[in-house]
């Protein structure tokens, strides 16, 4: 009795941790989604309202993201999305996505990136903290 008391447990929280993260999946997923949405329109200041004013890197992607609008028009496109889990509070996900010029007078390689990115929470809603490139494919 005790046993089949522990596993019914198990299986209940492992039901309420699978619904809680497709949550945050969900939320995080809207987040990228913005993100990418706000930075092909460039709207400087709906892309910034995705990242988390403490990030190690908010300043810098202001300062980066600001001669890219100036100099190209580049599309944006979503192609994978992997939520990978929690850890303390960063929620951790895994992208591919695409990037393509339309317009501009400089040079840009079209590429395809596989990124992980991590969120955190500011005001109760996640936002950008930071990312890492895993693979970057350049295309014409």
């Amino acid at each position: 009795m005790v046993k089949f008391f522990r596993v019914g447990f198990l299986v209940v929280l492992t039901a309420i941790s699978s619904s809680v993260f497709a949550g945050v999946a969900e939320d995080v997923k809207a987040v990228v989604e913005e993100n990418m949405t706000a930075t092909q329109s460039e709207d400087m200041e709906r892309m910034m309202n995705t990242i988390h004013r403490q990030s190690p890197s908010y300043q810098a992607t202001r300062q980066q993201v600001a001669p890219l609008f100036q100099q190209y028009d580049l599309t944006y496109e979503l192609n994978d999305y992997e939520f990978v889990g929690m850890t303390g509070e960063f929620a951790v996900v895994k992208v591919s996505q695409t990037t393509r010029k339309v317009g501009g007078a400089g040079a840009f390689n079209n590429n395809q990136l596989e990124l992980l990115q991590a969120f955190k929470k500011e005001g109760g809603q996640w936002k950008f903290w930071s990312q890492t490139i895993l693979t970057m494919r350049f295309f014409k």
